[in-house]
């Protein structure tokens, strides 16, 4: 399994980025983009999830949600937000209104599982928006 990264560690924040206009065998068609350009804890994500106009990134490691609007086919200041969230999330989904996260927590050998949702209809940077059940 893997473990959370602490603040002060390198962890990666690289995203391949993929221009749909070329072939995917086109080298020139990938490049990467570090997000810690955003946020030095914009790091090692697990996955993802889309709800039809952001593509969210699932914070594994250090619990910073990064949002992206690809409709602009560019990766800057202007289409990037991140959100300090939780970590460890292994999981998150869309259900129409709801970014759902799970993660889990561990403690003294025991480990007990939370939820955590950002409701879409509010601002990505309103901490109201933010809930998590445990």
């Amino acid at each position: 399994p893997r473990e959370n990264v602490p603040a002060g560690e390198e962890c990666a924040g690289r995203l391949a980025v993929y221009d749909t206009r070329k072939a995917l065998s086109d080298v020139a068609a990938w490049r990467q983009v570090d997000l810690r350009a955003f946020s030095p804890d914009a790091c090692g994500f697990f996955s993802g999830t889309f709800d039809g106009t952001y593509v969210y990134l699932l914070p594994y490691a250090r619990g910073t949600t990064v949002r992206i609007d690809p409709r602009t086919g560019s990766i800057d200041r202007s289409t990037v937000q991140t959100h300090q969230s939780w970590s460890p999330v292994t999981g998150m989904a869309f259900d129409g209104r709801y970014i759902t996260f799970q993660g889990r927590t561990s403690t003294g050998g025991n480990t007990r599982g939370w939820v955590g949702r950002y409701d879409t209809k509010l601002p990505f940077s309103d901490d109201a928006a933010w809930k998590r059940f445990d």
